[in-house]
């Protein structure tokens, strides 16, 4: 055994990220997923911005990063934008484009990166599929070797120095080491659906639905539409000669999508919904919105989205939040004859310990953030190995570092995103409204600070990061 070894439960973004981070500084690490090589995998879309750009910077090689961003899609032109709110009107309440401050994201599909970020940990041999959690142990507790034992569903067992949780927000070892701070949101159902969408449709649509993410957050309904329009890496020859190929957006049309989720109180969605046909499902949705916001929701979805994804499989659930701990929750949670709770050998990243509301799109951001946060940490504790042996006060100091930066930040962004609720205001009342009104006025403050500041030196946006030029 490598005198240091890290185990990654889960291969999601946020584990396949910081394992590839490890293997490039030649740390041992194994990444164990639970479904097989060939489960299908939900292929929604994402979007990412300054804080997922900062782990992917922190983790990839160059050449790495660069085949990711190439996949990054476009709205109104642009690799980089923010959402545009709407009320129940269908009147624009808050262009959040118009503030260089505010983070702005490109999209990206979730299959797609996931896959880019599996291929180097999978080519290295250090992927592992079929391989479910049952539960891990400590052993020699307090020892120079001490160690951390993870045992499968199908009883094989590997040992190491670090176990991360990475496997999401119905992550098994959250509840193992104590923290249970994960919990399901019982107020509101979410539908979520995605279609290809050729470049003939993009042009023949309303353009409403391209110039940015569309938000919508009004009688305790929301809804949230985007466009995928991934560049075209190459034109076929006889394309790139032709007049057409200079009048037509370049868009990859085998991979380019859209995106549209809905929520709606789970107190006014048919108990049976999961078992209704596709078609049933849409027209509930449909009438739904209808019934709730102005006509032209109803129109525009009948029209627009509902023909774009007609067909498209629909997935229902209801999401899953997280409470914030105490900073002294792995204090409170040991147990000297259960080694295991609370034991700073066992680190969470991501969902498994911060999931949130997706109302502002942060929660995969945060997950990729954690791993720049965590892999100088782990490089620290390799390098320490190599000359001597990780005791407990060096991995006690070590989680302290991580928790330390990663709490006040990620769980800051769950606060932010409705806490343990759907939503943190709803605009159609009037602290929701008057609330909507002071982001943009405190926005618009903030901007015109920036420009005065401006003229002794230049403000550099997230928007404006390199990966999102072009």
């Amino acid at each position: 055994m490598a005198p240091f070894k890290v185990i990654i439960i889960g291969s999601g973004l946020a584990g396949n990220l910081l394992a590839n981070g490890l293997i490039n500084n030649n740390v041992d690490v194994e990444v164990y997923e639970r479904l097989a090589r060939d489960a299908k995998r939900e292929g929604y879309q994402i979007r990412l911005g300054e804080n997922a750009l900062i782990g992917l910077r922190a983790c990839l090689t160059p050449e790495r990063k660069q085949a990711i961003i190439t996949k990054f899609g476009r709205s109104n032109g642009k690799f980089a934008a923010a959402p545009i709110m709407y009320n129940g009107n269908f009147e624009q309440t808050l262009d959040l484009n118009r503030f260089p401050n505010y983070e702005k994201s490109a999209a990206i599909s979730r299959k797609i990166l996931r896959d880019l970020l599996a291929e180097p940990v999978d080519e290295a041999g250090r992927l592992f599929y079929g391989k479910g959690i049952k539960d891990y142990s400590v052993i020699n507790a307090g020892a120079d070797n001490e160690k951390v034992r993870v045992r499968f569903e199908d009883n094989s067992t590997s040992d190491c120095d670090i176990l991360i949780a990475a496997d999401g927000a119905h992550s098994k070892i959250n509840g193992l080491i104590g923290l249970d701070n994960l919990i399901t949101l019982t107020s509101h159902m979410s539908f979520l659906a995605k279609s290809d969408l050729p470049t003939e449709s993009y042009l023949r649509g309303d353009k409403v639905f391209w110039r940015a993410p569309i938000g919508v957050l009004w009688g305790k309904r929301a809804m949230y539409y985007c466009a995928y329009l991934p560049d075209q890496v190459r034109l076929n020859a006889d394309t790139a000669d032709s007049g057409d190929a200079k009048q037509l957006p370049q868009y990859d049309q085998s991979i380019s999508s859209c995106f549209f989720a809905y929520a709606a109180p789970v107190g006014e969605v048919p108990d049976d919904i999961k078992g209704w046909s596709t078609e049933q499902q849409w027209k509930w949705i449909e009438r739904d919105m209808g019934a709730h916001w102005c006509t032209k929701y109803h129109r525009t979805t009948s029209q627009e989205i509902a023909q774009l994804l007609h067909g498209a499989e629909l997935y229902i659930y209801q999401g899953r939040v997280s409470q914030r701990p105490s900073a002294k929750w792995r204090q409170n949670v040991q147990n000297e004859s259960i080694p295991e709770r609370g034991h700073p050998r066992v680190l969470l990243i991501g969902d498994s310990i911060h999931a949130m509301m997706p109302s502002l799109g942060m929660g995969g951001n945060q997950a990729m953030r954690d791993t720049a946060t965590l892999l100088p940490i782990l490089v620290q504790l390799n390098e320490k190995a190599k000359s001597g042996i990780v005791g407990r006060t060096d991995v006690e100091t070590a989680c302290r570092e991580y928790e330390k930066e990663m709490m006040p930040r990620a769980f800051g962004w769950v606060d932010r995103s409705g806490g343990t609720t759907a939503f943190s205001e709803d605009p159609s009342t009037w602290t929701g409204w008057l609330k909507l009104k002071w982001i943009g006025v405190l926005l618009d403050i903030a901007y015109n600070v920036q420009r005065l500041t401006s003229l002794f030196y230049t403000p550099v946006y997230t928007g404006d990061a390199p990966e999102f030029q072009g």
